[in-house]
């Protein structure tokens, strides 16, 4: 196989490339980032440093390329606001899925997410479940599903998977509750009843190969989540043992937490700065993810491998050895 990556220097590109170079495929990223690029260099990965909306840039990222893993995406606030979501996650999606028209791929991989659902009515949810997104993220992230549906009517060889909540080594978002919580500074939000369904990089990267090569994949969208659903308030209680450190008892009621979240978007948005804290990050405290992978499971054989134990214990030692819980 001869892969590009968009989206290949970030948490979970990184170890699909990784991934990708170990079966000796041969790859190709397309990245913005130089330094991050000439790291990849070094895996023998083949870089092309440019932007998704620039058409010279994508001519010569897809020059010759048999696969298109698509993961770049706005994934938290940028000091824009909401334009930068739209920007990267529809109209980047828009031009790759143009410049990829009368190409002969063999696969196109859109990875978006499970937050094009928004609230959860019932549980679990699945490929079927009606997608009602309820924040700019989730907004876009269907959008861009649109399109890529749309280019498979066309003859594109699309296949959209939605990954749930995604943690391992290399996670530098969700290094803050693991730090909160290993520094006693962890509140927790509501009840602590919230279900949540983590997966594990490793996992989420072997699905994402097998919707890249298995021949039932093409024109399906599969959800992708971990063995192990959890209680928020089981999982906080799980990486507090793990990191030694008490299990976290405080407390604060969602709609104070809501109020102030909100507040800090909109201060930062009158600075033009990025919120250290905004409402989709409480919403990891306040809606319920539970997910079936009964589709995937059937008809591509994922089966994700990780416990949730081995998964959190092996991204805490990634912390520990980089320094990051101080």
């Amino acid at each position: 196989m001869f892969a590009l990556v968009t989206g290949g220097t970030g948490f979970i590109g990184g170890h699909l490339v990784t991934a990708l170079v170990a079966r000796e495929a041969r790859v190709r990223v397309l990245t913005r980032s130089r330094e991050r690029g000439e790291g990849l260099r070094r895996l023998g990965v083949e870089v092309v440093h440019g932007d998704l909306l620039q058409a010279h840039d994508l001519g010569r990222a897809l020059a010759g390329v048999e696969a298109v893993f698509h993961l770049a995406a706005q994934i938290q606030p940028s000091e824009e606001g909401p334009a930068a979501y739209w920007r990267n996650n529809v109209e980047g999606t828009a031009k790759l899925l143009a410049a990829c028209r009368g190409l002969p791929l063999g696969t196109f991989v859109h990875v978006s997410s499970v937050g094009v659902m928004g609230s959860l009515a019932e549980l679990p949810a699945d490929e079927g479940t009606r997608c009602a997104p309820d924040n700019v993220y989730g907004r876009t992230k269907y959008e861009a599903e649109e399109l890529a549906r749309h280019a498979f009517l066309e003859g594109l060889p699309v296949v959209i998977a939605r990954p749930a909540w995604v943690y391992g080594p290399g996670d530098l978002r969700t290094l803050r509750l693991f730090t909160a919580i290993r520094r006693r500074r962890f509140l927790l939000v509501g009840s602590g009843q919230t279900w949540l369904h983590p997966v594990y990089v490793e996992d989420v990267v072997e699905g994402l190969l097998r919707c890249g090569t298995h021949p039932k994949a093409v024109g399906e969208t599969y959800c992708l989540a971990g063995p192990e659903p959890v209680r928020l308030r089981q999982l906080t209680a799980l990486i507090a043992e793990l990191e030694e450190a008490p299990p976290p008892r405080l407390r604060v009621p969602p709609w104070p937490a809501w109020v102030g979240a909100a507040a800090v978007e909109g201060l930062f948005r009158l600075l033009k700065r990025r919120p250290p804290l905004y409402r989709r990050q409480l919403e990891f405290f306040l809606k319920d993810q539970l997910f079936s992978t009964a589709k995937a499971r059937e008809e591509l054989g994922f089966v994700p491998a990780t416990s949730l134990r081995e998964g959190l214990a092996r991204t805490i030692s990634w912390y520990r050895d980089h320094g990051l819980l101080a």
